[in-house]
């Protein structure tokens, strides 16, 4: 063999190795890259399995202050499924109030009903106040009727209430 193939074979052997230097330096990138791709799928499948979770759960605040007739329409079809229709005898919708120095405002509704069971009282504020209507029962006030009247019979007067995300504006 001549000085001259030796060289060439040298040159192929070096090339050669430098060949298989760069393939196993690709190869060990594109595990890493495999190993941080299947970690972000993990964190994006928690995350999105999060987003299902707190979608699922009732709301609880509103961006903006509901109408009062989306509040009233709410309380009338709670009513009319506990039995209540005619027994509503008022809803007054009340001026949303500042939680303390939170970004929360609180805005109430008065309702009154005569002479109602406490059966249809309790479906009536369940009824209300499940889902995500983002409703609570604040108060609650029960009278018995006359001693002559039907013993289960009540008057009630409750409060519902739902909050409102409105941060207070700095304006200088």
């Amino acid at each position: 063999m001549t000085r001259r193939h030796l060289i060439q074979l040298l040159l192929l052997a070096l090339l050669l190795l430098w060949m298989l230097y760069l393939g196993v330096g690709q190869l060990t990138y594109q595990k890493h890259r495999a190993v941080q791709a299947a970690e972000d799928l993990l964190d994006c499948t928690l995350m999105a399995d999060k987003i299902k979770t707190l979608r699922s759960r009732p709301t609880l605040a509103t961006e903006r202050e509901r109408l009062s007739d989306e509040i009233t329409g709410l309380v009338e079809r709670a009513a009319q499924s506990a039995g209540l229709g005619a027994d509503i005898v008022r809803i007054s919708h009340e001026p949303a109030q500042r939680i303390g120095d939170s970004v929360y405002r609180e805005k109430p509704t008065r309702v009154t009903v005569r002479k109602s069971r406490l059966r249809q009282l309790v479906t009536m504020l369940h009824t209300l106040t499940r889902g995500d209507h983002g409703l609570r029962t604040q108060t609650l006030r029960l009278s018995p009727n006359r001693p002559d009247d039907n013993a289960d019979s009540w008057d009630a007067e409750f409060v519902v209430t739902y909050l409102i995300y409105d941060p207070p504006t700095n304006t200088k």
